[in-house]
């Protein structure tokens, strides 16, 4: 993949070729032949499409993605942003210490996502809650590779990036956390006296009866920079 330097001289120099091409054969078939104009639409047009399907791969948050609730969504839809200010970051070469903090965020805010799911899961005693937490340990592990990789090629750490932390999110999401929101859902309307833990200063404090408007006010971590 180009960096940005590389991708602004590649753009000059095919300009530069359009504009030769395109004077060449005005110069020798005229201004109002249908030659010049038919060459130019096959010159533009390859990087055009290119342009358009090759679009920086961003993930979307889409209401599928939803487990219904709330805290597991909201950390679920600031996971999404800092993938995508990774694939940012890397896409538009902007430098490997940027690329470093972004990472870096990203780990930390999946470790303090994962710790609140886990305490979720044991307040609500969750029967998958040691094969989910098997899932936590291997996606921290890979991502702690990807990491180590960024020294070496920024380019190769982008692609991993993208296609594991896209596949590997989605698939739990749809597939784990789905069941693990179902489970929260069925116990707490079963039990509506049940608090929501809530994790402060990466700390996961237990709550009893607390009220949904109180609670409310403190579920969401506070926003990413």
């Amino acid at each position: 993949m180009l960096n940005v330097k590389q991708k602004r001289l590649t753009i000059f120099i095919y300009t530069c070729v359009v504009i030769l091409t395109i004077g060449v054969l005005v110069a020798n078939t005229g201004f109002f032949s249908i030659w010049p104009w038919l060459c130019l639409a096959f010159l533009v047009l390859p990087p055009v499409l290119y342009l358009y399907f090759a679009q920086i791969p961003y993930v979307a948050w889409r209401e599928t993605f939803s487990v219904g609730v709330h805290e597991i969504d909201y950390d679920h839809k600031r996971l999404i942003e800092l993938i995508n200010r990774v694939v940012s970051a890397s896409s538009y070469d902007l430098g490997v210490e940027y690329t470093h903090e972004i990472f870096d965020k990203l780990v930390d805010y999946t470790k303090y996502h994962f710790a609140r799911e886990e305490v979720l899961m044991e307040q609500y005693k969750f029967p998958g809650m040691k094969k989910h937490i098997h899932q936590h340990r291997l996606f921290i592990g890979k991502i702690d590779e990807i990491c180590n990789n960024l020294d070496r090629s920024m380019n190769i750490a982008h692609h991993e990036v993208f296609i594991f932390l896209k596949s590997w999110l989605v698939k739990h999401i749809c597939v784990h956390d789905k069941v693990l929101g179902v489970h929260i859902n069925q116990v707490r309307s079963n039990d509506n006296s049940l608090g929501t833990i809530v994790l402060e200063d990466r700390e996961a404090i237990p709550k009893k009866k607390v009220s949904k408007k109180r609670a409310s006010k403190k579920l969401d971590p506070e926003p990413i920079m």
